[in-house]
């Protein structure tokens, strides 16, 4: 219960061995003990830890360790060290027990000993630029400039380091290089914040508020975490850490390029190749009428300059957010999305392997901009689009200008903020975007105002479910017409029965689509579908149903009650308006 404890024995056999040293300094001693302490004396004569010299005599058994001694007396020699060594014998470097040491001077019989001033730890790291090329004694032009011809590495382009290096690291910098008549060693500087927690307090043990980052990474990725931190802020900014903002960061931005990419894979015909630049293919889409293949590009290139200009002046934020917009408004949320219909329903094949192309080129030079802030994802997208060699190794594109259509874009951004303002509209009128609505008319101040281009007016249609979209004098009092004056946008709510069965026609592809989805089938898997509807408008449901086929991948489409002996692997009853409406699918071969 009172007995000496390891640490203990330590301190005493050390003692023992300061005492040896002054009595016997000089003079062949011996010494017989067994155990313990003459195994710690061995080791702090020799000035090594522990574990260092008790390896080979340590046994375990079961959860016990013990030391095992030899078996029998044995005779060994044991140098007596002049290492520097701490109040328990264990070797330390620091002041005061290096002062014991003593060097022999190659050049003289005289002794070196550490002089007892002590510099600022920061001083070797303030001499980096120079003590990395061994300078002044050697690779002075990495340093110095000859002539005319500028040091190949002085000064940095920039440094990067936390807030608190501002007294340490980028001013011991700056001191040792000024004072060596060498001007600043650094053209910029990026100051990064700390990091804290969600409600802005410094994270620590006592509050429990520790995030761990490597729990982070192995839940949501590296790419995410860098990602939510490159987005956050600037990087001087003090950062608060939201577990739930990074769980957001991951589905809005990372989410979205993968199922972007994920599209493509899934439309674009095999062996796609896709060019490394603006191909005579590409720039022959830009010379098509299609205009939302002239806007994406147009878009990619403006976003391209953006950004590279953005990393020139090391606004990191403003050219990670340039690409996270791009990405999910521009690319996934429009571009895709409007563009779906020909992807999954190509007029030809000429004009699917030309929208592939053009997508797999946006993805490609997408991957390509985003590499330095999401090396991993940015490289599985770039192999995955037939690359070879790393997307790291690749050269960023030239900006181009050939591309960029700012009029286009323009008129792109305008038309999408009317259509944020006709879905409001829709939306006080109680008519869901599914039911067709017969015009929309602007009134002609707001459209020459505003630039409206009258060749994006079949992409408003489509966006919102209207027929026929006008430019007039000025806009109804109708009370049928729900209208925004300031905005000059009007929406005619009357539900013609044309409209009224067009409406249920949507909604039928969307059950269908619904019904496919729970069965399990994937997207180009064919179907033979059977319907059978009661009710008002069950008859012209039925005659209407052919119309359906292509949007619903069916084959064939029966009409008609089920047949004795007909099997399905999913069948469905449900409302469709006032008709009560049964299906039944089964797959088809293609």
């Amino acid at each position: 219960m009172n007995g000496e404890n390891w640490e203990d024995l330590r301190k005493r056999m050390y003692v023992l061995f300061q005492e040896l040293e002054q009595k016997y300094s000089d003079k062949t001693i011996v010494l017989v003990s067994h155990g313990d302490p003459i195994l710690l004396f061995k080791g702090i004569t020799m000035g090594i830890e522990d574990k260092d010299f008790l390896e080979p005599y340590i046994k375990t058994k079961a959860s016990e360790i013990r030391l095992s001694y030899p078996a029998y007396a044995k005779e060994e020699i044991l140098p007596m060290s002049k290492a520097p060594l701490d109040d328990s014998g264990r070797l330390d470097l620091h002041r005061p027990y290096v002062d014991v040491l003593e060097l022999e001077c190659a050049h003289c019989d005289g002794k070196m000993k550490r002089v007892p001033e002590v510099m600022d730890v920061w001083l070797d790291s303030g001499t980096m630029p120079f003590s990395q090329w061994h300078y002044p004694f050697e690779n002075k032009e990495k340093v110095d400039a000859k002539g005319s011809k500028k040091p190949e590495f002085f000064p940095a382009d920039f440094i990067v380091e936390a807030i608190d290096q501002t007294r340490g690291w980028f001013y011991t910098l700056m001191a040792i290089s000024v004072l060596l008549d060498r001007g600043a060693p650094y053209k910029n500087v990026m100051v990064t914040g700390h990091v804290v927690d969600k409600n802005g307090k410094k994270m620590s043990k006592s509050l429990g508020n520790i995030v761990d980052p490597w729990e982070m990474i192995d839940k949501y990725g590296s790419d995410a975490v860098r990602w939510y931190f490159f987005t956050m802020n600037n990087p001087a900014d003090t950062k608060r850490f939201s577990e739930q903002e990074l769980k957001e960061v991951q589905q809005k931005f990372l989410g979205t390029l993968w199922n972007s990419f994920s599209f493509f894979e899934l439309y674009a015909p095999p062996k796609t190749k896709i060019p490394d630049s603006v191909s005579s293919s590409i720039r022959q889409a830009q010379d098509k009428d299609n205009i939302l293949d002239k806007w994406i590009l147009s878009r990619l290139a403006t976003v391209n300059e953006e950004v590279q200009k953005k990393m020139d002046v090391y606004e990191i934020t403003a050219a990670t957010r340039a690409i996270s917009a791009f990405v999910t408004d521009d690319l996934s949320n429009w571009y895709i999305r409007r563009s779906r219909d020909r992807f999954q329903h190509p007029s030809s094949k000429e004009d699917l392997k030309l929208a592939s192309e053009l997508l797999g080129f946006v993805l490609k030079q997408t991957a390509l901009l985003s590499a330095s802030f999401i090396p991993f994802v940015a490289e599985s997208i770039w192999l995955g689009l037939g690359e070879k060699s790393s997307v790291h190794l690749a050269e960023l594109s030239k900006i181009d200008k050939k591309s960029q259509k700012p009029e286009l874009e323009q008129a792109m951004e305008a038309l999408r903020f009317k259509i944020q303002i006709a879905l409001k509209l829709r939306a006080q009128s109680g008519q869901k975007v599914r039911q067709p609505l017969g015009k929309l008319v602007f009134d002609a101040k707001t459209a020459d105002k505003d630039k409206l281009d009258k060749k994006l007016f079949l992409l408003l249609q489509e966006e919102l479910n209207i027929e026929k979209v006008e430019i007039v004098a000025a806009l109804s009092k109708d009370p049928a017409w729900v209208s925004d004056e300031q905005a000059g946008i009007a929406i005619d709510t009357t539900i013609t029965p044309a409209l009224y069965i067009n409406g249920l026609m949507r909604e039928l592809i969307r059950q269908v689509q619904v019904t496919r989805k729970d069965a399990g089938m994937k997207p180009k898997e064919y179907v033979l579908l059977r319907l059978s509807a009661q009710g008002r408008s069950g008859e012209d449901i039925m005659k209407r149903a052919e119309e359906i086929k292509k949007d619903v991948y069916a084959k064939k489409i029966e009409t008609g009650e089920k047949r004795a002996g007909e099997d399905f692997i999913v069948e469905r009853e449900f409302d469709l308006g006032e008709s009560r409406v049964w299906m039944g699918l089964r797959k088809i071969k293609n």
